[in-house]
């Protein structure tokens, strides 16, 4: 249900909460790449 979709997420003023929702996007235009979180961004 969550794979390969995109996460929108907005707020409810009158609840005072979060909204979080899942929206399809067009994968194919997206090269795949290494998703790496062992080795910290150099600048």
């Amino acid at each position: 249900e969550k794979f390969m979709r995109t996460t929108v997420v907005s707020f409810d003023a009158a609840n005072s909460e979060p909204e979080v929702s899942y929206r399809e996007f067009e994968h194919s235009l997206i090269k795949p790449r290494l998703r790496n979180y062992a080795v910290a961004k150099k600048e």
